[in-house]
């Protein structure tokens, strides 16, 4: 029986079609081993940050820190204590107010009043590591006496910083009342943020009082006899003129208080 052959023409003609098509993998190969890179590089940088999300890295808040304690005539290695009537303001730096702009103006820069650093009290974690603590001691009472990160000598009801100073103001489970209020109203710059958390009693009504003067109502929440809001401060507030809106949670009690 004869073998049924290939004719060669047709067979030749298929070489030229393999080499054209191994190339075509081996140039994909490449663009997928080469191309990577090339969008990697391609990729358009992130959108940045506003000033109130920017995060402050340490070492900015230890300059500022040390800064802030420069211009106030210290060291920042002090041993204060206060024992102190909270009714009295008290002005460690004979009227010294440090200035915004005696700062590095790019440089957010956000205050705990009363604040200890990172610690726990009542199961619950306060603090950071990472603002201005600014407090009368030198040392925190929560965390064995040990000398607070960051610290700015001050008293909440004479903060010694001149107005619209801070990006951000925190308040946490330290003395509120209305003399603290006006300090953080005065401080706090337009378009800033409060953030406050403590005791129901007296926190509720203080946090009611400087929403009525701002004229702002963020939703506040309670947990475990906690209160705590994050309070947007109006780009046109002025602290000089309160606008003692009416509340919305004017007639709200406290399950104490039914």
């Amino acid at each position: 029986a004869m073998q049924r052959r290939v004719p060669t023409g047709i067979a030749l003609s298929r070489r030229p079609i393999l080499y054209f098509v191994g190339s075509v993998v081996v140039l994909v190969h490449l663009r997928k081993i080469f191309g990577s890179k090339n969008k990697q590089e391609l990729k358009p940088l992130p959108s940045p940050q506003t000033k109130e999300e920017a995060p402050i890295a340490r070492s900015d808040v230890e300059s500022q820190a040390q800064r802030i304690n420069q211009l106030l005539g210290l060291t920042g290695q002090e041993n204060q204590s206060c024992f102190t009537n909270l009714t009295t303001k008290r002005d460690p730096h004979n009227g010294r107010k440090i200035r915004r702009d005696e700062l590095p103006l790019d440089e957010v820069i956000k205050l705990d009043i009363g604040g200890e650093g990172e610690h726990t009290q009542f199961g619950r974690k306060w603090g950071s590591n990472e603002v201005l603590n600014v407090n009368c001691s030198s040392f925190a009472t929560q965390q064995n006496n040990q000398r607070i990160p960051h610290h700015v000598y001050g008293y909440a009801e004479n903060l010694p910083f001149e107005d619209h100073f801070a990006d951000g103001v925190v308040l946490e489970n330290s003395p509120f009342h209305s003399g603290v209020i006006s300090e953080i109203e005065r401080v706090i710059k337009p378009g800033g943020e409060v953030e406050i958390t403590g005791p129901m009693e007296p926190y509720f009504n203080g946090i009611q009082s400087m929403c009525q003067d701002m004229c702002t109502f963020p939703p506040m929440t309670l947990d475990d006899g906690f209160v705590s809001t994050k309070i947007r401060v109006p780009q046109d507030y002025d602290y000089r003129k309160p606008r003692n809106c009416p509340s919305p949670f004017a007639n709200w009690r406290s399950p104490a208080n039914k």
